[in-house]
């Protein structure tokens, strides 16, 4: 298989050890600001983006071993595009996803494991577009379903029993489901350019 679920979580746990008390500020930081937004729905929806596309970019550089400082997770609001493209695509998805659950649940499942990856494609790629990004995504994901799937049920799994403790194992489980997304998003790239490449 492309990938390795347990290769992905012991990469994610030691990146995870690594800048820990960069990801507790930052969790924290995430905390504070939902909770000081959350009484304006308008105002929640907008933060709520920015603060998602901070944490995609601090998943994909810690990923790639930069060595991101707290100030990064801003780099990428210059890019006035990468809010609208985000939100867009988040729109369409939704749509789609929604869509499918309305068909007796299954299809709606297998959608957002599909299209979930124009996060990443738009705050990695930049000038992508919402629809390409969805494309892109689908393409991604080809052939890998059910190993998403999978994964994505460990992901829910780990993050269930950081709950469990009192929820002070969330500050370990979801850096660590997260940087491990962003490792398998790097994966599924490198395995669509194999597949796009010419045979020779």
């Amino acid at each position: 298989t492309l990938f390795s679920k347990k290769e992905l979580l012991q990469s994610g746990w030691a990146k995870t050890k690594e800048h820990f008390w960069l990801l507790l500020s930052v969790l924290m930081f995430v905390l504070l600001i939902t909770w000081a937004t959350g009484y304006w729905w308008a105002l929640s929806i907008v933060v709520g983006i920015f603060l998602s596309i901070s944490i995609v970019t601090l998943s994909i550089d810690i990923a790639d071993s930069r060595k991101p400082v707290f100030t990064d997770i801003f780099r990428k609001y210059r890019h006035w595009k990468i809010f609208v493209n985000y939100l867009i695509s988040a729109i369409l998805a939704g749509v789609i996803v929604l869509a499918g659950l309305l068909l007796l649940v299954v299809p709606g499942i297998y959608l957002a494991i599909r299209l979930q990856y124009y996060k990443f494609l738009i705050v990695d790629k930049e000038n992508i577009s919402p629809v390409m990004a969805l494309k892109e995504s689908w393409r991604m994901t080809e052939g890998h379903t059910w190993n998403l799937f999978l994964f994505m049920l460990l992901i829910i799994l780990i993050n269930f029993i950081g709950a469990m403790l009192f929820g002070i194992g969330l500050f370990v489980s979801v850096p660590v489901s997260l940087i491990a997304y962003a490792f398998l998003y790097r994966k599924l790239l490198v395995g669509l350019s194999l597949v796009a490449k010419p045979k020779v």
